[in-house]
């Protein structure tokens, strides 16, 4: 590594280069450090019957969802700032940088640092595939027409959970849940306010569950609550939800 090809010959074309390389180091760890980073994916299809007051579809959904992040400890930081600033006082002659004299032994030969980091990186992530048949029907409360609609579902949740740390002292878990097949629900109700707008209201999941994965960590899957209207005229459809 370019510790020893310095340590086998020290001079500022060496240093300058673990400067390059600690610097390099230091930019991507300055922007993956402290931040989360989330994706989420899904994809399904629909088979629907409708109907003029009653109507059902099947569904099957599957949706993916990760987290992860890095924690660059500061002694980290610090390791690699003494790295540029300590090789680039090397390499300029002591015209640039600091003198960091912790960085070389009693010999004068260029220690290796890195086996001391320990900085971690994990990641949580789940699989969702879920099944479902939706019916609805028309109902009438207080003189006004309403469409109630349910859906009893079967989902089947896979957690993954990885931990991993830059000190080789400490065990790295990568490990992955087994999978959890639960029932489950959704409910929603709608109203037509005239010939072209509809509005209504839907909770999903309404049985909550939490889940413990392999490394400890607690996954809860909550109900949640969307609100949605449609507006119709002679030759499209409108819909937003939230």
């Amino acid at each position: 590594n370019a510790v020893d090809t310095y340590n086998a010959n020290p001079n500022s074309a060496n240093a300058q280069s673990i400067v390059n390389i600690a610097g390099d180091l230091q930019s991507d760890l300055g922007v993956l450090s402290d931040q989360n980073y989330i994706a989420d994916a899904y994809a399904g299809f629909v088979i629907g019957l409708p109907g003029m007051r009653e109507g059902g579809s099947f569904y099957l959904l599957r949706r993916g969802f990760a987290l992860a992040a890095v924690d660059v400890s500061t002694a980290d930081k610090q390791t690699i700032d003494d790295y540029v600033n300590g090789l680039l006082f090397v390499a300029s002659g002591g015209a640039a940088g600091q003198a960091r004299p912790q960085l070389f032994d009693s010999g004068g030969q260029l220690l290796d640092r890195t086996q001391d980091f320990n900085s971690s990186a994990s990641a949580r992530g789940v699989d969702l595939v879920e099944s479902g048949v939706a019916f609805a029907g028309e109902f009438s409360f207080l003189n006004q027409a309403f469409y109630l609609g349910m859906t009893p579902k079967v989902q089947i949740l896979t957690v993954y959970d990885y931990f991993e740390n830059s000190d080789t002292s400490i065990t790295n878990d990568n490990a992955k849940s087994d999978k959890k097949m639960k029932m489950n629900a959704d409910l929603g109700i709608a109203k037509d306010f005239n010939s072209k707008i509809r509005a209504g209201i839907a909770i999903s999941n309404l049985y909550p569950r939490n889940i413990t994965t392999s490394l400890g960590h607690k996954l809860r899957v909550r109900p949640e609550i969307r609100a949605g209207a449609v507006y119709k005229d002679r030759s499209m459809t409108y819909s937003a939800d939230l």
